[in-house]
């Protein structure tokens, strides 16, 4: 199948073919298959052109072709433009969005909490303790991202909680009480961090986004209590002179204390809001 795998919006029509090789892995040409979907809203036609449909939700599924009994299929993500603004309050608890990368039910899950619909990152499996999830495409640029997060503090342990704009992460740091921008955090390429005391059980509400120019960018992040004004400055700034070109937006979870034996602290986010920045 080629494309193999694709991003994509609603609405918009992509073409694809089937390639037949031989036992050999020699290239014999290009069949006619029937085509089938699955897990998308859409239709293909007979010459393989997949129109997704206009209603403008999040979608991840599959475009198979079938010939004379061989089955092969391409991955397709449907993404919506901006500006987005994600509440979970139209889904029923369970899975996350289809087509966010990294976001199993094994890591995040959409639960009810005090009366709203939000998303929460899960802390009973130690092996999954870190999780960075993205839900844009990416080559996604220019744009600023707005969100609620909530963090509780389980056997004295806090989770490290945040989110990403352009491979840039802006992380509330529990057990350190602090607040940072980096990129690339195994070996952080530019990291700018502060103190920063916030408190279990308590939803904040953060922002973050990039302006370049000249070839230079700078990355400004904030953060306040939710449901407070919104400060006019930015709680961090920090300069790259290499900057990312682009990247998808998305979470990142660390559930600190999380053992086979002890749940560690839970994160739950809520209200996402990205538009194209001013």
């Amino acid at each position: 199948m080629l494309p193999a795998e694709v991003e994509t919006h609603p609405g918009k029509a992509l073409a694809f073919k089937a390639l037949l090789f031989d036992s050999r892995g020699r290239l014999i040409g290009e069949c006619a298959p029937e085509w089938s979907v699955s897990g998308l809203s859409g239709k293909v036609d007979a010459k393989g052109v997949l129109s997704t449909a206009r209603d403008g939700s999040f979608q991840g599924g599959a475009l198979t072709a079938s010939h004379a009994g061989l089955k092969g299929s391409a991955r397709v993500r449907v993404v919506p433009p901006l500006p987005l603004k994600i509440d979970f309050e139209d889904r029923e608890p369970g899975l996350a969005p289809s087509g966010w990368i990294s976001a199993g039910a094994v890591k995040f899950k959409v639960v009810d909490l005090d009366g709203n619909k939000v998303l929460k990152k899960l802390s009973d499996k130690p092996k999954f303790i870190l999780a960075r999830m993205y839900f844009g495409l990416h080559s996604q640029k220019g744009y600023t991202f707005q969100l609620d997060m909530m963090g509780t503090e389980q056997k004295f342990q806090l989770p490290d909680m945040g989110f990403f704009v352009s491979r840039y992460r802006f992380d509330l740091l529990g057990n350190r009480q602090g607040a940072r921008i980096v990129s690339w955090s195994p070996m952080p390429r530019i990291e700018k961090k502060i103190k920063f005391k916030w408190d279990p059980g308590v939803w904040y509400t953060a922002k973050m986004k990039v302006d370049r120019s000249g070839g230079k960018a700078i990355v400004r992040a904030k953060v306040w209590k939710r449901g407070t004004e919104e400060p006019a400055a930015w709680t961090l700034e920090a300069n790259d002179s290499t900057p990312n070109l682009s990247g998808a937006p998305g979470l990142y979870a660390y559930s600190a204390g999380s053992t086979d034996k002890k749940i560690g602290g839970e994160i739950f986010y809520d209200n996402i809001i990205i538009t194209e920045n001013k």
